[in-house]
């Protein structure tokens, strides 16, 4: 009754006990039967690794542990923790307690850092390549409220916005109504107090202080100021959320008409392969 009419409705749920062990097969069964199902991890040559924990270990020094997205990190490798800027090489990397040469997206990877102090980093910071995020403070969504909410979404509200393993506090600028009810859908733009390091395609939740009261995700990470209802700017918004590069790289060049391709493949966050067999057809 509880899962009624969430992503859990029809997951399997098995009886077991921690302390005879009854059932944990069973469980373990349902765990495999639950992996074997997923697609692949993307893979876009683009690692970020959100931190969730920094500490520091006696004779190796920094480490950070998170779960790594959007490509694989290598011993050796030159990172840069974002916001901040702070750079350094990894110098080590333990992917579910196993010393491994290269993590691979999709696992639990800790990343022994040298060159960056323990104390500059925090939770929320994610790890990148150099040059491959940018911070920002505002973004544009595609934004849904939960159903049951206790009270509807308003224009200029004050939230707190969830991404990886960051949160920001903010203003909620609802582009094409009023106010959003349960489980209502809306375009909306999010005025952060901090940056965060947060890119198109990112998914997100926002709270109040006692209640999640949305989610969605993030459609363009750095946006200029929007008028609201106006029909061109949800056009724009509407083509970014669309699955097809073509519509995503023509709405980024359209606002940016002299952009570099630098610029652009951190705008659109696609695999240089597809970016560039995509522009070739255009």
């Amino acid at each position: 009754e509880t899962l009624r009419g969430t992503t859990l409705e029809d997951s399997p749920i098995v009886a077991c006990s921690p302390v005879t062990r009854e059932g944990l097969d069973a469980l373990l069964r349902a765990l495999d039967a639950a992996i074997d199902g997923l697609p692949p991890k993307r893979d876009i040559g683009r690692p970020r690794l959100p931190i969730d924990r920094v500490f520091t270990i006696d004779g190796f020094g920094t480490v950070v542990t998170g779960t790594l997205i959007d490509g694989g990190l290598a011993l050796g490798d030159e990172i840069e923790a974002m916001p901040g800027g702070l750079r350094g090489r990894i110098r080590g990397l333990q992917s579910h307690r196993d010393k491994v040469e290269r993590a691979l997206p999709g696992t639990r990877t800790a990343v022994n850092i040298t060159g960056i102090e323990r104390d500059a980093l925090r939770r929320g910071m994610v790890l990148a390549t150099p040059g491959r995020l940018r911070p920002t403070d505002v973004i544009d969504v595609r934004l849904r409220a939960v159903e049951a909410l206790p009270h509807a979404l308003r224009h200029n509200m004050h939230v707190t916005f969830h991404c990886g393993a960051d949160e920001a506090n903010g203003q909620l600028r609802l582009l094409d109504t009023d106010g959003l009810r349960s489980g209502g859908e809306a375009w909306a733009q999010i005025k952060l107090d901090t940056a965060v390091a947060a890119v198109r395609g990112d998914r997100f939740v926002l709270r109040t202080p006692n209640d999640t009261v949305a989610g969605g995700v993030i459609v363009d990470a750095a946006p200029k100021r929007h008028r609201r209802h106006h029909a061109p700017t949800l056009d724009a918004l509407a083509a970014l959320l669309s699955d097809a590069p073509e519509d995503v790289i023509l709405d980024a060049i359209t606002r940016a008409p002299m952009i570099e391709r630098a610029a652009l493949e951190r705008l659109v966050t696609m695999p240089p392969g597809q970016l560039a067999a995509t522009l070739d057809g255009l």
